[in-house]
């Protein structure tokens, strides 16, 4: 009775069953191994590589650092990163002087880049950071300017890209 409902009786399946499913397995590892071999001897085909295009890298990156001065008087020190994301920094400490200062980059085609300001403490201290413009000619130099317009502090970087 349980064999007319289908119902597992607890009996191995005929020859025949367990014959078709072991030659339904073995076609089937045929068939992957097959194709996983075509796909390796077409890998694996000798022929000449299509040509690539040279890869043209930009010049390495670099942090100059310059002194941040006015005529002969040390004022602290800006740090310039020329990579990919270019930023400036800058350290100041120019005793007497207080309120915000604007700075501007100087660029090797004469060109000139506001990128941003910040205020000195009392005492003339003061830190500032921000990415600035890459741009297409390198910078050369960066101004701090007082609210009048007049240069609290310049520095000249050397070899900017």
């Amino acid at each position: 009775m349980i064999d007319r409902l289908g119902l597992p009786s607890g009996r191995r399946p005929p020859r025949r069953v367990r014959w078709r499913r072991f030659a339904l397995a073995a076609a089937a590892a045929a068939a992957g191994l097959a194709l996983g071999g075509g796909g390796w001897v077409l890998g694996a085909s000798v022929g000449r590589p299509a040509p690539v295009a040279p890869i043209v890298t930009p010049a390495a990156p670099q942090l100059l650092t310059a002194r941040l001065a006015h005529g002969s008087e040390s004022r602290g020190q800006a740090y310039l990163y020329t990579g990919a994301s270019p930023w400036l920094y800058m350290a100041v400490d120019a005793e007497g002087h207080s309120g915000t200062v604007r700075c501007e980059l100087h660029r090797a085609d004469g060109s000139t880049v506001r990128v941003g300001s910040f205020a000195l403490s009392k005492e003339g201290y003061g830190a500032w950071g921000a990415p600035y413009p890459a741009g297409t000619a390198p910078v050369t130099g960066v101004r701090l300017l007082t609210a009048d317009g007049s240069v609290l502090a310049a520095a000249t970087f050397g070899q900017s890209h």
